[in-house]
Parts: structure tokens; sequence; C-alpha cells
């Protein structure tokens, strides 16, 4: 083989890599009664994405929740600017806030999270690597874990199929004729026709070692000039509106037995 095509070949890897690198990620949080566990689940988000990219945001999406998930959510937004939440006033399901994510995020590169995700966040860089070369990266679970994952949450085999993996990386560029459709297509059904290019990743099962603090920690030096600015204000975010009560207060007091 010529050593010139070569050269262009990896010339041009180094370019898509370059790409990358300089790519800004979304993530997509979809949430549904989950104050227990969603100050958890932010802290490894912010832990993780800055590694990837300095420009990275979170998009919490609360999918009608009734409990003390929208106040858990708005108190990480005051810490990190590059946190935001989007309330759903009744339950959307899985298109739902899909479509909410991506109407409502400007990053290159997007990263949904399904609410019930056997998979551990941390191997995202996996997932990061890959979209180099790709349009869509899924994941699937490793085998022992996958099987005892599903063992515990006894499902069925169509629900499995649908959620084994959890996390999905898409490009934006081939999701800008879905999302403003209001159509039944599920996204799933609309990438399968558009014929992107897909590759699949392994990641080991999610683990819940990681301490849920009660509170996020507060920020200092951000640099703001990397955070996504989102187009408009989210609901629930405009001036005057009143808010909801602080139920945290309650939360912490009933966690610590006071």
């Amino acid at each position: 083989m010529a050593a010139g095509g070569v050269k262009d070949r990896e010339g041009a890897e180094a370019r898509r890599k370059g790409q990358v690198l300089k790519s800004s990620l979304s993530m997509i949080l979809p949430v549904h009664n989950a104050q227990a566990d969603l100050s958890r689940l932010i802290a490894q988000v912010v832990e993780v994405l800055p590694e990837l990219t300095p420009r990275w945001d979170l998009l919490v999406v609360d999918d009608g929740s009734t409990d003390a998930t929208p106040e858990v959510a708005e108190e990480w937004t005051r810490a990190y600017p590059q946190v935001r939440v989007a309330h759903h006033a009744k339950r959307a399901g899985r298109e739902g806030w899909q479509r909410t994510g991506v109407l409502r995020t400007r990053g290159d590169v997007l990263l949904f999270r399904d609410e019930e995700c056997p998979v551990d966040l941390t191997g995202v860089h996996k997932m990061w690597k890959r979209i180099v070369s790709s349009d869509v990266v899924v994941t699937r679970a490793a085998k022992q874990a996958a099987l005892a994952w599903l063992a515990s949450r006894s499902v069925s085999r169509k629900s499995a199929r649908s959620t084994a993996g959890g996390l999905q990386m898409i490009r934006r560029r081939v999701l800008d004729d879905w999302a403003p459709v209001a159509s039944r297509e599920s996204l799933s059904a609309y990438l399968a026709g558009k014929g992107c290019r897909q590759h699949e990743v392994e990641l080991q099962p999610a683990r819940h070692s990681i301490p849920t603090p009660l509170r996020p920690a507060a920020v200092s030096n951000v640099d703001t000039d990397s955070t996504i600015r989102p187009s408009h204000r989210d609901e629930g975010d405009k001036a005057g509106q009143p808010r909801r009560p602080n139920y945290l207060v309650r939360l912490r007091a009933f966690a610590t037995g006071e």
C-alpha cells in the first residue's frame, strides 16, 4: 500500500480525534420520584463529564415527579452552572424525555441515560473514544452483570431488550429531523431508518458505593466560558414564578433522625 494513502488515513483519523476533543457534550438524565438517588447520580456526572471535555452540560428531566425530586435537582443548579432542569407536568415516558433532551440542549454530542441503567457511568470514556468514528454508540452490560441485573429486576424479555444497555451517545446532527417533529416514531426506529454508523461497547455494572452528598459542594472559580448556554429559559425558571416548598430540610432531618 502506498505510503501516501497511509498518511492520508492517519491524518483523517487525527482530525476526527481533534474534532471530538473540541466537541461539546450534553447529557440528558431523566428522573421520576428519585429524591433518594438523584444527588448520587448528579455527583457522579459532574465528576465524570469534565474528564471528557471542558464543554459539557447536564439536563435533568424531571418526568412528572410528585416527591422532592425537583427541589433536589434545583439545588444542584445553584452550585453548578452546567446543570439545568426541565420539568414535565405529567409523566411523558421515554420518548417524551428524549425529545425534551434534544430540544433543550445544544451539545454537539448527546448522552442519554435511561432511568433504569444497569451499567456504570464511569465507562463513558469508552463511548467518547468510539464516537470519533461513529454516529451512535450504545452499550451492553457485561454478560455476568447483565444476567444478575435482569434477574434482580424480574423483567420480561421485551423490556430487558429495551433497557439492558442504559446509555446512548449520539451525534446531534443525526437527530435534527427527529426531535422537532411530533411523530410517534421512536428514537431507536428513527436511527435504524437513518442507517447511522453504530458501535457497541461493553460496560461494567452500575456501582452504588458513591456516598450520597446531602447537598452539592460549593463551586468556586467555575469556567463559565466553557458552559454550554441554553438558547432559552427552561420551564419553572421564569422570574417571579413562585417556588415550591424546599423539602430538603425535612429529608435531611428524616435521614439523620432529628
